[in-house]
């Protein structure tokens, strides 16, 4: 193919040309045309009129050059010659970087003192690329699975959007989950004691298998405001809801449609968890903006409204038989006046009024019957006021959210120690979860999990993801329920669930099949 130096007067612009090409771009060009010369001929046909190279064009008419060189597609049809222009410009599209590779180049070339603003990227594109590189050394020595079995993306897809597929005691559906309908149907219209989820945040990973990561932050939220009020309508008026994410997400979250419900009493803010993934070594480069991200982050709440106890507007009723008890027999001695004479301390007052109500100690009860006997007053024995304090206490404990913290020493910082065996562990969690981009480590879901529910109870996750929810439910002995867009990721918490157990059969859409004859049928 002959190359030619023409007038660039000799050259038209084809009108029909669908390639848009801004004054950014435009100027990308220019810059890299004066820091590496031009090297990539125009291709235009015996007419003069550009096929394929229009970026270029406009942008040696703009630095001046009088003398192009081009190549003549003289034999291509005039549908051809469309044709091939279009394809041109769209195959260029059909690719992406390998990101390990990419970051490795750049590195080099920044390295060199060489002016990366010449390759095309954005700012915030080089920011992102070597935000991920960090990311990714992050999770690859940080993340923790006990079920090291290495599962492949199944390519041969049988799961349809539909799809409701019983896993043992646990089930996973293929659906929506900003479709009411379809999260009833999963739940059997039952309601889930705990909701303990990890939504798309932002970060672009849908090509990691991420559904809806892709969405500003603005679309995110408009997407956070059909799922989560329908996660809330879902769970018990007791449940608890987990919700992991980066910063900003969970704060619109908190702002645009947690802290309403607050206000309304109908939802109790309990901590903002904070995973600390244990071995940030930030970074020092100029592409970076922003400190290096070293946590997850989870908001953790109470579908109802904490304070019995608090105040006398929140003060349960069930304690009333016995404080009005108490009261009474107080009032026998003379009136609460005397509860300072008799007790010595500041804690007789809780014993009598609703603000802060607290069922008296043995030692004190027993001080206030002695001091009783004169006025005929507190003749009930502490046995038996106990016994009527636990059986009212087990009704209390039913109108508030489980929480169980004494399975392990734990604050609201969850972290992972550089070189320990869980970081060992996890190195197969990637593999495991079928390569998808944001698993979390067993450690994390079991730990939310059993503080916040009961063994047999339900916990819904409406991002399934991998599955690690449900691998999480299947050690605890808790029902989990998923909902998951994506039939390829349904698929791997299938296969990952059987080799996690063994098991062969599963039941899909009711009825009970073979999993690799159903797969491979």
């Amino acid at each position: 193919m002959k190359i030619e130096r023409i007038n660039i007067n000799e050259i038209i612009e084809y009108s029909g040309n669908a390639k848009e090409h801004p004054e950014r771009q435009i100027e990308q060009i220019k810059n890299s045309i004066q820091k590496f010369g031009f090297n990539d001929p125009i291709a235009i046909d015996e007419k003069g009129i550009i096929i394929e190279g229009h970026g270029r064009y406009l942008a040696l008419k703009e630095l001046g050059y009088t003398e192009v060189e081009v190549i003549r597609l003289n034999h291509l049809t005039e549908e051809q010659k469309a044709a091939y222009a279009i394809a041109h410009n769209k195959l260029t599209m059909n690719t992406e970087f390998n990101i390990e590779k990419l970051q490795y180049e750049l590195n080099k070339l920044e390295i060199a003192d060489f002016d990366l603003n010449l390759l095309g990227f954005s700012e915030v594109e080089l920011e992102e690329i070597m935000e991920d590189e960090i990311e990714e050394m992050e999770e690859d020595e940080t993340e923790i699975i006990e079920d090291d079995l290495e599962i492949a993306e199944s390519e041969n897809i049988v799961i349809k959007t539909g799809d409701l597929i019983e896993l043992g005691k646990h089930k996973v559906m293929c659906g929506d989950s900003t479709v009411s309908k379809q999260i009833k149907l999963l739940l059997d219209n039952k309601k889930a004691h705990l909701v303990f989820t990890d939504p798309p945040y932002g970060m672009k990973k849908e090509k990691d298998g991420v559904a809806n990561d892709n969405l500003n932050f603005d679309n995110l939220l408009e997407f956070n405001k059909k799922w989560i009020p329908l996660s809330f309508e879902n769970l018990k008026e007791n449940g608890s809801w987990y919700c992991w994410g980066i910063d900003e997400p969970l704060m619109d979250i908190y702002s645009n449609i947690l802290k309403p419900k607050i206000k309304n009493n109908e939802i109790t803010f309990r901590n903002l968890i904070t995973w600390n993934k244990g071995n940030s070594q930030g970074q020092k480069t100029s592409f970076l903006k922003m400190y290096t991200r070293a946590d997850e982050k989870c908001l953790f709440v109470m579908n109802s409204v904490q304070g019995f106890n608090d105040n006398s507007e929140n003060h349960y009723e069930g304690w009333e038989l016995i404080r009005q008890y108490l009261a009474q027999e107080i009032k026998k001695c003379g009136g609460t006046k005397v509860w300072k004479k008799v007790l010595n301390n500041q804690m007789g007052k809780h014993y009598f009024t609703k603000s802060q109500w607290l069922f008296p100690t043995e030692e004190n009860y027993k001080k206030m019957q002695n001091y009783g006997k004169e006025y005929d007053a507190f003749k009930k024995e502490y046995s038996e006021l106990r016994k009527e304090y636990e059986i009212i206490k087990q009704k209390f404990n039913e109108t508030r959210p489980f929480f169980d913290n004494t399975h392990d020493s734990m604050n609201n910082v969850w972290t992972y120690e550089n070189g320990s065996v869980k970081q060992a562990e996890f190195q197969e969690e990637i593999k495991d979860a079928g390569g998808h981009a944001t698993p979390k480590p067993q450690f994390i879901c079991c730990r939310a999990i059993k503080s916040s529910s009961r063994e047999n109870e339900r916990v819904l996750d409406l991002f399934g993801g991998s599955g690690s929810t449900l691998i999480a439910c299947e050690q605890l002995n808790r029902k989990a329920y998923l909902m998951e867009s994506e039939t390829k990721w349904v698929q791997v918490i299938i296969e990952r669930y059987l080799k996690f157990t063994g098991e062969e059969e599963i039941k899909i859409n009711g009825k009970t099949v073979n999993w690799e004859e159903y797969k491979n049928g």
